[in-house]
């Protein structure tokens, strides 16, 4: 267990929160998930039935009226290697990043508290805030653009956190 509190904002994940973000979810969220699932349009409820069929534990980060602005989870890949994925709304990021930060960062020291050994995530290599956010905000390290890896040929960024990694 993680020596600092755990964020009041951070709730366990429900369904309805994952539906309030499918049809609220961020545009370029949109096209990650489209390049991640090979989709070829985005359906809300189409998402939300795989964010909801993802094994793993899953968060949500709250507002104060309680309509969640991210959630996401992390689902095992093999041993003690975990990849991370989420969601969020774009009035959830312009206003509530900085506690998304800390909910994200305390669910991830709480993974590694946990056993885990590598938390990592993938996304299209042109989601440049989102890439930065992974390596100054969560202290993850890009480890390569796959090409074409997308699954309509899109280029995407692998980051990872390993142990140790005290950033």
């Amino acid at each position: 267990m993680s020596a600092v509190m755990r964020p009041s904002n951070l709730v366990e994940g429900r369904p309805w929160h994952f539906m309030h973000l499918a049809e609220h979810l961020r545009p370029d969220e949109q096209a990650n998930w489209l390049a991640i699932t090979g989709m070829d349009t985005y359906q809300p409820d189409v998402a939300v039935k795989a964010m909801l069929a993802t094994p793993g534990m899953a968060f949500a980060i709250v507002d104060a009226q309680g309509i969640p602005v991210v959630g996401g989870g992390f689902t095992n890949l093999r041993g003690n290697a975990w990849s991370c994925w989420m969601v969020g709304t774009p009035e959830g990021w312009e206003s509530h990043w900085r506690s998304i930060t800390r909910g994200v960062r305390w669910v991830m020291a709480e993974m590694f508290a946990a056993g885990a050994t590598r938390l990592e995530v993938m996304t299209l290599a042109t989601r440049e805030a989102a890439m930065t956010w992974y390596e100054r905000a969560l202290g993850m390290e890009c480890e390569g653009i796959l090409r074409a890896a997308g699954a309509h040929g899109e280029d995407l960024a692998m980051y990872a956190r390993t142990t140790g990694e005290n950033r």
